[in-house]
């Protein structure tokens, strides 16, 4: 039998395609080399009993030769034979616990765990402290009973949540892509493999008729609606659909208000389940009533819903998302160090992220992520910051954000990190007799050798004043002598250890600098902009006159919507809003509109504020996508416009409170 780890081990190998290294193994799960060989010796006599060989070679690492369905197959059987394994770490029995606590509607003792696990009874013991505190993170309570053992008790919506977190979250990348290519038959394997499946009870024919009725959703919301059903979403609504059935079954129903449906789409999306799920009920002896088709539905439904006006006990106004957004990167600047507060893309992003998914987490959408240990992994400093920050700012607003979202937000605040890290780079000049070979040679060469080195030309000694009159260069690297203003470097056609020691201790000596603007200022030699190295001269004059058009239509566009809309914008608000339209004009100028990800699921915040936007934009030379005018809603304060079109409430959807 596998243990949990050497079938990640497994899994890892399979995915990867490639030979992997021992070392890189160890690295990766945190044991020793030693420890990873043993493993390798189970996988190779399991390998074995399905007709696989495990290749090995000194220098080159482990693999496995075999073709995409074989490996399909592979990974198949892996998840059939999770059943009834050791786990071999804290978390893994805590997952286990918790699982078969929730799946399960009466007592279970201590001593029959510990069977289970092959643990001892002190080390359960040890374990429910854990177990509890996640039970309890959703709203529920771990329940004691002397001479009857454990059982989870509270609302069924937090319970189901709770299911729905914990099977996301147990579900690998690979796992994840074999679960959306089943659902709509785009693989011969069942859907209900593994051990979260097999606990949904379902049987063979339960298991055609669900991915029938998929199928189907699927293709309606394509061919009726023009609505792709995202990756994200799809898994969403199979976990709710089966764990529906499977609390239908045992007589447990969820009970929720009915969603407020914001806009027409949402409610012709509502319909079309409703049609499809109350024929699958049918087919399976069912009746699905519209409250369990709320539930399924809403990983698709709910990103279109208007924020709702029901809070948290103690929070009794409603989310002003841009200055969450603000404070968020505010803190994260100097928690790092970092002027993360200038860089307009984060602030664009992560809003249009944050704004998406607070609202559906608070209407109790969950969004898988198979990132997440991965993430961990490649940026445990970023995201035990972005973490802890998150906490701070949320928790106060009765918001838990789950691991899967704080994964998100690590890779908007990495991704301005890397941009920022790239704008530091010092920019050299290559120069060589002819410009060709040697120069291009040496770019690859100092490129790999530097990372903090970014080569920007390559030209011949004969080149180097045009060069410099139209790049922004710091340092000039060459294989001949050479007479400039900028720092010189002058090294062999094939560098020696001494000629990069010298450019390192040139690149030190300029960073050390970068901060003193004389002498940054001495460095560039031309006298345009950063924005302007990489332009011809003569192009420059176009250019001016472009971005003196978009800076004044962008501002006066800019000063209409705030005068019309000033008491739904702070002062902060109001300031982000300029940039926004700023950056808006110059984006619809130059033929790429704001595209959001996940646009598809955008938040429509109000009917009445919307429709006077789009009113006063058509006063305007502009035509605005929906997406633009989404983006620039979310400026408005939420608390002010909470105004609905249709002349209802906001919506009274019930609060998750988790």
């Amino acid at each position: 039998m596998l243990s949990s780890r050497s079938r990640e081990l497994l899994k890892g190998m399979i995915d990867a395609g490639h030979p992997v290294r021992i070392k890189d193994l160890a690295r990766e799960f945190q044991v020793s080399e030693r420890t990873i060989k043993y493993d390798l010796e189970a996988i190779r006599l399991w390998l074995k009993e399905q007709n696989v060989t495990l290749y090995s070679q000194p220098n080159k690492g482990i693999w496995i030769e075999e073709g995409s369905e074989k490996r399909a197959e592979l990974l198949c059987l892996l998840s059939e034979t999770g059943t009834g394994e050791v786990y071999l770490n804290q978390k893994e029995r805590v997952q286990h616990i918790v699982m078969e606590l929730l799946f399960r509607d009466d007592y279970l003792r201590i001593g029959d765990l510990a069977d289970t696990l092959l643990v001892s009874r002190n080390t359960v013991i040890s374990d429910l402290r854990e177990a509890e505190s996640f039970v309890e993170s959703w709203g529920l309570a771990l329940e004691r009973k002397a001479r009857h053992g454990l059982k989870i008790t509270g609302d069924e919506l937090k319970r189901r949540l709770a299911m729905e977190n914990l099977i996301q979250t147990s579900l690998d990348s690979s796992e994840m892509y074999r679960l959306i290519q089943t659902a709509l038959f785009q693989s011969e394997h069942p859907l209900l493999v593994g051990e979260w499946f097999q606990r949904f009870q379902l049987s063979e024919e339960d298991d055609i008729q669900i991915r029938r009725s998929m199928e189907r959703l699927a293709n309606r919301l394509k061919t009726e609606m023009e609505t792709y059903i995202s990756d994200r979403v799809l898994i969403s609504v199979m976990i709710r659909l089966c764990l529906s059935l499977q609390r239908m079954h045992r007589l447990h129903s969820v009970h929720l208000s009915h969603p407020p449906l914001g806009d027409e789409r949402a409610r012709q999306i509502y319909q079309l389940f409703r049609r499809e799920l109350h024929g699958l009920g049918q087919e399976m002896g069912l009746d699905i009533p519209d409250v369990e088709v709320s539930f399924i539905c809403l990983p698709l439904i709910g990103t279109t819903l208007p924020p709702t006006d029901k809070q948290p006990e103690g929070e009794n106004r409603l989310l002003d998302f841009y200055s969450l957004t603000a404070e968020l990167i505010e803190l994260l600047s100097s928690r790092l160090r970092l002027p993360l507060q200038d860089d307009p893309e984060l602030s664009a992003y992560l809003l249009a992220h944050l704004s998406d998914r607070i609202v559906k987490l608070q209407n109790g959408v969950l969004d898988p992520n198979p990132f997440v240990d991965d993430i961990k992994r490649s940026y445990p400093q970023m995201y035990a910051a972005v973490k802890q920050e998150c906490e701070h700012i949320f928790h106060r607003h009765g918001i838990r954000l789950l691991d899967s979202d704080i994964a998100y937000i690590v890779l908007h605040f990495q991704a301005a990190y890397d941009r920022m890290q790239e704008r530091k780079k010092v920019n050299a000049l290559v120069v060589c007799g002819t410009g060709r070979g040697t120069s291009r040679f040496l770019k690859t060469y100092l490129e790999n050798e530097l990372k903090s080195l970014r080569v920007v030309g390559l030209c011949s000694s004969l080149e180097v004043e045009k060069y410099l009159a139209t790049r922004k260069v710091d340092i000039i690297v060459t294989v001949l002598p050479l007479q400039s203003s900028l720092p010189v470097v002058t090294v062999h056609p094939l560098p020696t250890r001494q000629d990069i020691a010298a450019i390192k201790q040139l690149v030190k000596e300029l960073e050390q600098t970068a901060e003193d603007p004389q002498q940054t200022q001495r460095r560039h030699t031309p006298a345009y902009t950063d924005l302007g190295t990489d332009l011809n001269e003569r192009d420059l004059p176009v250019l001016e006159r472009i971005s003196q058009d978009v800076i004044c239509r962008g501002f006066e566009l800019s000063q209409k919507i705030i005068h019309e809309f000033r008491e739904h914008l702070t002062e902060q608000a109001a300031s982000g809003l300029v940039l926004h339209i700023l950056l808006m004009v110059n984006r619809l100028t130059f033929g790429s509109p704001y595209l959001y990800p996940d646009e598809q699921t955008r938040v429509e915040q109000g009917g009445v504020l919307r429709d006077r936007l789009q009113r006063l934009l058509e006063e305007t030379p502009f035509h605005l996508p929906q997406s633009e005018i989404s983006a620039i809603l979310r400026y408005f304060s939420l608390e002010r416009s909470m105004i609905r079109g249709d002349g209802d409430r906001p919506g009274d959807y019930e609060w998750m409170g988790h």
